[in-house]
């Protein structure tokens, strides 16, 4: 096969004119189609051209297509994007009126026989989800506040009470001992028999509380007892609950246990979020639905086509309402809820429910907004801190003896254990996440990416892997921090620490889920901010008031100072971690000008990922250059090297730059 030419980043890719010539291209082409749908920086796979990840064929359509720019539709201006969008979803709204007329013509909606409920029991229910552990018992003894209200709400003690006490239909009562629900946790306890009796509610508690059943239990009791509502006229669907979440996975999840508990029951559910097929689920909900778990956005979008109607509202649920706050969803929460015909808080209308780990100042503004003044407020144990069932860890690691440490940990937990157990490891950027999957996979360790790069099919894949047990590791950015139940997480990995102390509650609360133990290692180098650290610290201090038995401040960690002087107007306002000396684990600024010039390691070996070697290149050209961008900065430039193709990075990776380039030193496109 003849190479060439150089890439921007100094690998052969093969002659352009003879592609027709070379038929295993096709599949190396399909390869590369598949990377583009699964990764999040398909444009710098294609450009640089790497082997076993993309191909010359793309590099050759992209330049003939609008460049670099914008994919094979570069050129196209923003008016025809905005015009090609508009008529998808014009075609899209039709098909939602072509599908209700089948139902309509069939007699509505056809019930469902004894084979599809086997197969779905199996289905859902089969699936792994978080038990009681050990330390469920403690629960009795967290301090619940409870405030306002009519004076009518009750705690109760037990699931079999609930069912006495406020006559919950048959099949939710069936599917509560199919699920294994025995003794609700404090937050259940307090909110369902509240929202059962007519009261708004806000809720804060810690993560993995079980928030999710104390909602649902209260919206599919009333969704029974309604009554079905059968398909008789084209026209927005109207739902009775609808329950609003940031993230798709969380969406997913909320549906799925809504599922299990409206087993065998008239009852629809469906999830509405963005980053899917928007058809698919314009076809779940044209014959009706009963309860609706959305993200703001797609929810938006769809009472915009007039496909969802809010007029039939009876129950709205806002969970993880600061989470939404953090992500900018606030204008799309009250246009929805303000702006579509939703009914008004109070009796005779709407009940509100919302739920939370934090309570800032911002989400009590919105709670005055949204819910009834005479709201039920529950907060369980002390709000925002870190769930006492974890035991905390904090390592002083050098920012490059992190992977080292990372893989000892695997190591160290196979060997205590016999196997590794699941692990969820957090890091701050899609592109350190895509580097640990392969630092791990090329060790051995089987591990998979989530972050918002990927289609919304590959991040549900690897989150059905991790729950069934296939997958022992899962590498993610905090789009996995929030809300969601991971089964059986044993160890929660912070490769980079995270931006404040409420994310750090959220991260590790993926573990020691409703009494269950859990451990949480956390790397603390000096590119962390001290004032980010004091947040954290502050949390584990709060938490240990709370338990005595709760993980101690390492002493170390506590005395941490922070930078100042002409080093702190350096870091401008981002004060870094001045950490002390430990043996081999002396922690110092990777700048240039302190450390002298270095020899940059070797790179990867051609049969290596493409991809982790293409990073390899970069991060070497980083690390050895001037050193004048912030590590913050510098994992952001990849798109900009390769877009100005800048060649001068080969003279850190080649020596011999002059040297004709053949099959035998040079990276080469291979099927």
């Amino acid at each position: 096969m003849e190479l060439s030419a150089l890439s921007p980043l100094g690998f052969a890719v093969p002659n352009c004119n003879r592609l027709a010539e070379q038929p295993q291209l096709h599949v190396t082409h399909a390869r590369c189609e598949q990377a583009r749908s699964q990764r999040s920086n398909a444009q710098s796979l294609c450009l640089a051209s790497l082997a076993a990840a993309a191909c010359a064929r793309c590099a050759v359509k992209r330049r003939a297509y609008g460049g670099y720019s914008g994919g094979y539709g570069g050129r196209m201006d923003g008016e025809e994007v905005r015009r090609r969008t508009e008529m998808k979803r014009e075609r899209e709204t039709q098909q939602f009126y072509m599908f209700q007329r089948q139902i309509i013509s069939r007699g509505g909606v056809q019930p469902k026989d004894d084979a599809h409920w086997d197969a779905l029991e199996t289905r859902i229910f089969g699936q792994s989800h978080v038990k009681a552990g050990i330390n469920f018992a403690k629960y009795d003894s967290i301090e619940v506040t409870a405030e306002g209200g009519t004076g009518k709400e009750q705690p109760i003690s037990s699931f079999q009470e609930a069912c006495e006490k406020y006559q919950l239909p048959d099949e939710l009562t069936a599917n509560l001992e199919r699920c294994g629900y025995d003794t609700p946790t404090p937050v259940q306890k307090y909110s369902i028999p509240a929202v059962l009796e007519g009261s708004d509610v806000m809720v804060s508690a810690q993560t993995g509380s079980g928030k999710t059943a104390a909602f649902l239990v209260p919206i599919i009791t009333a969704a029974l007892q309604a009554g079905p509502k059968e398909l008789t006229e084209e026209g927005a669907v109207c739902p009775t609950s609808v329950i609003l979440a940031p993230t798709r996975e969380l969406c997913e999840q909320i549906a799925q246990e809504a599922k299990r508990l409206t087993f065998r029951s008239f009852a629809r559910v469906a999830a509405i979020y963005g980053g899917a097929d928007a058809l698919q689920q314009l076809r779940d909900i044209a014959g009706g639905v009963e309860i609706v778990v959305c993200a703001p956005g797609r929810m938006d979008d769809f009472l915009q086509r007039g496909v969802v109607s809010m007029e039939g509202v009876k129950f709205l649920v806002v969970d993880e309402a600061d989470r939404m706050l953090d992500m900018g969803f606030e204008p799309q929460i009250r246009n929805i809820i303000e702006n579509y015909g939703m009914p008004e808080p109070g009796e005779g209308g709407r009940q509100t429910m919302m739920f939370s780990a934090t309570f800032p100042q911002e989400m009590q503004d919105m709670a005055l907004d949204f819910l009834d003044p005479a709201y039920y407020g529950i907060k369980v144990g002390q709000v925002g801190h870190a769930a006492t069932d974890v035991e905390q860890c904090f390592e002083q690691v050098n920012f490059r003896e992190k992977n080292d440490r990372l893989l000892d940990l695997m190591t160290q937990a196979s060997s205590e254990n016999g196997e590794l157990g699941k692990t969820l490891v957090f890091a701050n950027t899609k592109n350190t996440v895509d580097d640990i999957v392969w630092i791990l996979n090329d060790r051995g360790i089987k591990a998979e990416p989530i972050h918002g790069g990927l289609t919304q099919g590959a991040r549900s894949r690897n989150l059905t892997l991790l729950k069934k047990g296939v997958l022992q590791v899962l590498v993610a950015t905090d789009v996995a921090a929030r809300g969601l139940d991971l089964p059986g997480i044993e160890h929660v990995i912070n490769y980079d620490l995270p931006q404040d102390g409420d994310t750090y509650v959220h991260r590790i609360g993926r573990t020691g889920r409703i009494g269950n133990k859990g451990r949480a290692t956390s790397f603390v180098s000096n590119y962390d901010s001290a004032s980010n650290l004091k947040m954290i610290v502050r949390h584990i201090k709060d938490a240990k008031k709370d338990d005595p038995d709760a993980s101690d401040v390492p002493e170390w960690l506590e005395g941490v100072p922070v930078a100042v002087g002409a080093e702190a107007e350096e870091e401008d306002d981002t004060s870094r971690l001045q950490l002390p000396s430990s043996g081999s684990q002396h922690l110092a600024k990777v700048r240039m000008h302190q450390t002298g010039p270095r020899e940059p390691p070797a790179m990867a070996p051609a049969e290596r990922s493409s991809m982790g070697s293409a990073r390899q290149v970069l991060r070497v050209f980083l690390e050895f250059s001037d050193g004048e961008e912030d590590r913050s900065d510098a994992l952001n430039l990849e798109k900009r090297f390769i877009d100005l193709s800048f060649v001068a990075i080969t003279a850190h990776i080649r020596t011999d730059r002059n040297k004709p380039h053949d099959d035998s030193s040079s990276l080469s496109v291979q099927s």
